[in-house]
């Protein structure tokens, strides 16, 4: 007989969940008997629940929990450690625990997409967010104490200057916005603030050049698979109370990016102190920290490390979603790529902007892509185009159109990451611009394609190498910027000089859109319809001496 549990349908209309219960049992002090309990998610946040946050692990490594009606569910091995870690310490004789591959029938397609909708609430409601990185190892125990130590030593640090604030502008943790004034990493926009930020930095700074500072035992904690996944983003910044869990130790998820941002902060001066010179010595700490913030940091940074997403736009969420791309840049990443997409929605910043996306396990990742590009698009998310795939492309989704970015394996190239980075915003016409946002025309889902409207400045004729780029500034500079980019420099028809994609070629189109930052390269294909190729610098139209040629709006179906 199989003993597998077999999950009650949940009923979407009463919004329920599932709760992952633990009783005490009377027989055995350290023993709980599990259970699944059906609940809506209103009667829900009255028992105090904690929404764990955590990586699956490899699905085909799994373990059995006993439930006491004698069922069994199976869970990964990483997912076991917590169980056993958890119950292992003081709990309450009865405990509630919302764990997404438990209490979600990950076998239904259907269900899984709309608890998914939820999951935002479903961490709001939460008396607590419990972060799990897994096991005591490689001095994770060290790292943990760390963290709370500097936190311990901050709070003794700027307790008076708070006071001072607090006497001064009748200021207490309760006032309107103080949750705000009392973040550490918040803006400097005035007197409170400005000065404690100062303050919190010189105390983490001054922690982390101490000979007995853990880097290495920091280095591997921020290496656990946990701050690169997808769904953390949403899951941290959904409630206000965010625990971090390794092992036995705890901490607040605040105290990690307080050091982490601080260390950041400490190599950055530290390096702009070595480029000074000026008879400046390193300790050996100092000089440990530099190597690190050169050789380790962009590969460990993450999203959530370096604060999160609140606040920002959707620009800047794609950004710190799918940054520059190349190997010294740790992506976030998911085991099904559509929760790359999935896991942004809950966001505020996403949330509020495109309502017409919700999560929907029964499309295929390539539907999803699409239909999200489209939206992003049609709301004005015109950057989005930065992070198209070029043709050149070897893996990723087969099908998509070349105006949808690959969010499974595409970061934005570092073609457009320089131009993007860059003051390059070319000058158009005045007057009878057209819209900067593209136009959609609707058809079959496979053959999406953009109505766009741009200036065709001119089409590739010739195609350089990096030793044959040659112009009258620094020519060192610019075949050392052209090599590192992995572009190449091209000559169009009409004269014009500049740089694209590696994905060149000959008679390929320049053409400048309304409303994006940098000329794009289009490729004509059948049906007399276009393909993105990839952004490029052209030299002599940032200023507008290109309009001196009276160029014509033409429309592109970029497909």
């Amino acid at each position: 007989m199989d003993d597998t549990y077999v999950y009650s349908p949940l009923d979407c209309e009463k919004q329920e969940i599932r709760l992952f219960r633990a009783n005490r049992l009377l027989d055995r002090t350290n023993s709980f008997g599990f259970s699944l309990l059906q609940i809506t998610l209103n009667e829900a946040g009255n028992l105090g629940y904690i929404a764990l946050s955590y990586v699956w692990g490899d699905p085909h490594r799994t373990s059995p929990v006993i439930l006491e009606n004698g069922r069994v569910l199976l869970v990964t091995e990483n997912l076991r450690s917590f169980i056993d870690q958890f119950f292992s310490h003081s709990v309450p004789d009865v405990c509630y625990l919302w764990i997404d591959s438990i209490c979600i029938n990950q076998d239904d397609a259907i269900e899984k997409s709309w608890q998914v909708q939820q999951m935002r609430c479903i961490y709001e409601l939460a008396s607590k967010v419990l972060a799990w990185l897994g096991p005591t190892t490689n001095d994770s125990d060290v790292a943990m104490d760390c963290f709370e130590r500097i936190a311990q030593e901050v709070e003794d640090g700027t307790s008076e200057l708070l006071a001072s604030f607090r006497e001064f502008y009748g200021f207490t943790p309760e006032s309107p916005g103080a949750k705000v004034i009392l973040n550490p990493w918040a803006s400097p926009t005035n007197a409170i603030d400005g000065p404690l930020l100062k303050r919190i930095a010189e105390l983490v700074s001054e922690a982390c050049q101490r000979d007995d500072f853990p880097l290495d035992a920091l280095t591997s904690l921020f290496r656990r698979p946990w701050w690169e996944r997808a769904w953390v983003l949403q899951e941290a910044q959904a409630n206000d109370v965010v625990v971090v869990s390794c092992g036995a130790k705890r901490t607040k998820l605040s105290h990690i990016q307080l050091v982490f941002q601080g260390l950041e902060s400490c190599s950055y001066r530290l390096e702009a102190m070595s480029l000074e010179g000026g008879g400046r010595r390193l300790t050996q700490q100092q000089q440990r920290i530099l190597r690190w913030g050169r050789n380790e940091l962009s590969s460990i940074a993450t999203p959530l490390l370096e604060g999160g997403v609140l606040g920002c736009t959707l620009e800047e969420v794609l950004e710190r979603m799918h940054g520059p791309g190349g190997e010294a840049s740790r992506r976030v990443k998911a085991s099904d790529p559509r929760d790359l997409v999935f896991a942004m929605l809950g966001l505020p910043v996403l949330r509020d902007t495109v309502r017409a996306i919700v999560p929907d396990y029964t499309k295929t990742c390539r539907d999803v892509f699409i239909e999200t590009a489209r939206a992003l698009i049609v709301h004005g998310a015109t950057n989005m185009l930065w992070y198209c795939s070029t043709p050149d492309s070897a893996d990723g989704i087969d099908g998509l159109p070349s105006w949808v970015p690959d969010w499974s394996s595409t970061s934005i190239s570092p073609v457009a990451w320089i131009l993007k980075m860059g003051d390059y915003w070319p000058t158009l016409p005045k007057g009878n611009s057209p819209s900067p946002e593209p136009q959609f025309w609707t058809g079959n889902v496979n053959k999406f394609s953009i109505e766009m409207v741009g200036y065709e400045l001119g089409r590739v004729q010739n195609i350089y190498r990096a030793s044959a780029y040659i112009t009258p500034d620094n020519k060192m500079r610019a075949a050392w910027h052209t090599a590192i980019l992995g572009s190449r420099p091209f000559v169009t028809a009409n004269g014009y000089l500049g740089i694209g994609t590696s994905a060149l070629r000959q008679n390929d189109m320049v053409v400048l859109i309304p409303g994006i930052r940098a000329p794009w390269i289009l490729r004509g294909v059948a049906g007399g319809k276009a393909r993105l190729v990839g952004p490029a610098y052209v030299h002599g139209i940032m200023r507008g001496e290109w309009m001196t040629t009276s160029p014509r709006l033409k429309q592109f179906t970029v497909c």
